[in-house]
């Protein structure tokens, strides 16, 4: 494309990533939904399973819509559409706050879950893949960047202005408040999509579904198995499954949060503010430790997030009366630890896999994770509900402080965050 299309598809999609991005931090599913949840009267292991729930629904999707993304002659068709899930996926999840029958209410939010899964999973990915399309990686890099400063600033603001108009007012009103610009933002964000020019490309016609020299099945399990035989995939795997007690754990956060301040209006809106804030840190956190070893970078994420639910047990155990100012610590923390650890993983596995078959040591990772995280969850929901809301909290504290020692002592080499 000539340079004046250029420039009007990054203003374009400048302003359609600043609505989207708008859109996901005023509703982010690991912490919306589980906030609904408990807000909405449901039980709260269904709180804790909705986050995987949404999960395995957004990688099915991206897994099951690729031959098709791939195959069409332009993807911002699929993005829009994904965009389009999402909202139907709010729209079902705020009418079952409104929903007179608990029954109709769980059903809802499942339904919910399962549509925002869908729309995020095809977005997704057919979002990043037309993007290297219209730009280099430079200016992608630019884009991404400005769109999540702007993003988390526009929504702290919001929040920060929802927080003080609904105050006084019916606190379920407060949290709706949110959710509903959630879904007016993304009407723009999926309509600016339209005008963007994007190169037609050519349908394949004539090509088998698998070219010559291409793996077969069986040659493709054999190198899921050869995953295993490698040490550094097996030290990187352990560390990623402990390290859901980091990048996983927001949800039962919100549980925890809404426990204690679902009646306070405003609340959902300091979420989004101190989850905001945390999002901001980790841009110059992770730059200032870019020079440390991976195994240095995902210690500190570990050891933010001990932090993080030693401040949420402190509220909870220590506190007769926990105000809402003193949790918002335990967000901004979270969000920082989640944001470090999850760029940390993708470092280590970039710089240390081989560029021939990485995609089945991202595979295999990411199933086992999604395997044992969906059921780790659903064991903490369940405690949850037959205890209290705290013990999934300090549960996390100890496989954290397992993940502390594991990662320096295994994964402490001088592979570096660059």
């Amino acid at each position: 494309m000539d340079s004046w299309s250029s420039r009007r598809n990054w203003r374009l999609i400048l302003v359609q990533g600043l609505f989207y991005a708008l859109k996901r931090r005023l509703a982010p599913p690991k912490v919306f939904l589980p906030f609904i949840c408990v807000a909405a009267g449901a039980p709260v292991f269904l709180a804790a399973v909705v986050v995987p729930l949404f999960t395995v629904s957004a990688r099915l999707s991206e897994l099951l819509s690729a031959p098709l993304v791939s195959g069409a002659q332009q993807r911002k068709t699929f993005a829009i559409a994904g965009i389009g899930g999402i909202a139907g996926g709010l729209l079902i999840a705020i009418a079952a706050i409104y929903a007179s029958l608990p029954v109709l209410t769980v059903v809802c939010l499942i339904l919910a879950t399962i549509a925002i899964g869908i729309g995020r999973g095809i977005g997704n990915l057919a979002y990043t893949a037309m993007l290297p399309s219209l730009f280099d990686k430079e200016s992608r890099g630019h884009l991404l960047n400005l769109e999540g400063i702007l993003s988390a600033c526009a929504a702290m603001l919001i929040a920060l202005a929802a927080y003080h108009l609904f105050k006084d007012k019916d606190p379920l009103d407060s949290h709706m408040a949110l959710a509903w610009l959630a879904l007016l933002v993304a009407v723009p964000a999926a309509l600016l999509l339209l005008p963007v020019s994007e190169p037609v490309r050519a349908a394949p016609k004539g090509k088998s579904a698998q070219e010559p020299g291409k793996q077969g099945p069986r040659a493709a399990l054999h190198d899921f198995r050869q995953c295993w035989q490698d040490d550094w995939f097996r030290n990187y795997l352990t560390a990623r499954l402990l390290l859901l007690s980091v990048t996983q754990a927001m949800p039962f956060y919100a549980i925890h949060a809404a426990s204690l301040h679902k009646e306070r209006p405003g609340a959902y809106a300091g979420f989004v503010i101190a989850m905001s804030v945390g999002a901001l840190l980790s841009g110059p956190a992770i730059y200032r430790m870019t020079g440390k070893s991976v195994g240095a970078n995902l210690a500190t994420a570990v050891f933010v997030a001990m932090i993080a639910a030693a401040v949420a047990l402190f509220n909870d155990l220590a506190l007769p009366k926990p105000e809402l100012m003193l949790y918002l610590p335990v967000l901004i923390l979270m969000a920082l630890a989640a944001q470090i650890a999850t760029v940390a993983l993708a470092v280590y596995l970039g710089e240390i896999g081989s560029d021939e078959n990485r995609e089945y040591f991202v595979a295999t990772s990411r199933f086992a994770s999604g395997v044992l995280g969906t059921a780790v969850a659903a064991l903490l929901g369940v405690l949850a509900q037959m205890q209290d809301e705290v013990i999934p909290i300090a549960l996390l504290l100890c496989i954290n402080a397992v993940a502390f020692v594991f990662v320096l002592k295994n994964l402490g080499t001088e592979t570096a965050m660059r």
